[in-house]
């Protein structure tokens, strides 16, 4: 009798309508559908599973894109930090919202094309020194997206 070995390949699944199995995903279960809390004045903080999330793209300010390397699981994580300029007591938000395959899927081209932007714009700006550094930050990012958006075909 020979054994068969079967790999699980998320590209193949049709996504749009994919319900996760986040209920029953280590990491998940224990992230709310969504959570805003403010850390600099507060004990407040999110769950330490939204740090093993991958983020696919985007700006945490405007909402980051991550996804559950477990149960493949969408997120929206945002961080907005403000000092008042000094005169006021300023505030950190950070917050994290679960979304549907087919928001994702929504999101990820205005994504990509933030990040090819950024990408343009320092390849155009070679004599900054830390252009180098954000070139390979925004390449790794427009791959991460090109895939992604590839899997929600």
């Amino acid at each position: 009798m020979s054994v068969i070995e079967l790999t699980f390949d998320p590209s193949i699944i049709e996504y749009n309508n994919y319900m996760t199995d986040f209920e029953n995903c280590s990491s998940c279960k224990n992230i709310p559908k969504t959570l805003m809390v403010e850390k600099l004045h507060t004990p407040k903080r999110l769950p330490k599973e939204v740090s093993e999330l991958s983020t696919i793209g985007g700006y945490a300010t405007d909402g980051e894109l991550r996804k559950c390397q477990h149960c493949l699981t969408y997120y929206i994580y945002h961080y907005d930090h403000d000092s008042e300029s000094g005169v006021g007591n300023g505030y950190t938000d950070e917050g994290i919202t679960r979304i549907s395959n087919a928001e994702a899927k929504k999101m990820l081209p205005d994504l990509l094309k933030s990040a090819e932007a950024s990408l343009d714009y320092w390849q155009k700006d070679l004599d900054r020194p830390a252009s180098q550094q954000f070139i390979v930050s925004h390449q790794k990012e427009v791959t991460r997206l090109q895939k992604e958006i590839k899997i929600l075909k």
